[in-house]
Parts: C-alpha cells; structure tokens; sequence
C-alpha cells in the first residue's frame, strides 16, 4: 500500500469518484465477503490515517465488533497457504 500523494508525485493518474468493483475471491488489499461495487478508497493521503484512527476510537467506544474477527481471517489464511 502507498499513500495517494507517492502516487500523483510519481504521475500516476487518479480521478475522484470512480467505481470498482471487486469480485469474490479477487485481490484486495482489504476484506471483502462478496460481490461488492463502491467508490474507489483503497489509497490514502495524509490526513487519512487521523481519519482511521477517529474510527477506529469510535468503533471500540461503541463496542462495535469487526465484521470477521482477524483470527477467522489469519485461519483462513493458513489454510488457504496449506492447500496451494
């Protein structure tokens, strides 16, 4: 992962408010339970990672569980490992 100004500093282009959709089992830097269409987030720039860290407060102030806990996640990485 690189944060959206290394990107544009090296002439990547990059226009807001384009679409991706992401597939079941296709690479993401993310997790994603299935089909899913939504504006493009997966780079950052550097006011982002306050933004995260505001969430991320908030989500445990309210008690809000993770959607998959990372030790589903970490098994289903060895298992995945495993088997290829």
């Amino acid at each position: 992962m690189m944060s959206l100004d290394v990107l544009l500093s090296a002439g990547v282009p990059w226009c807001s408010s384009r679409i991706c959709c992401h597939f079941p089992r296709a690479y993401h830097s993310g997790f994603s339970p299935g089909y899913y269409c939504g504006d493009v987030a997966d780079m950052a720039n550097t006011e982002s990672s306050s933004v995260a860290r505001e969430a991320a407060i908030h989500s445990a102030a309210i008690r809000c569980p993770p959607m998959v806990s990372r030790f589903q996640l970490s098994y289903d990485l060895a298992v995945s490992l495993c088997s290829s």
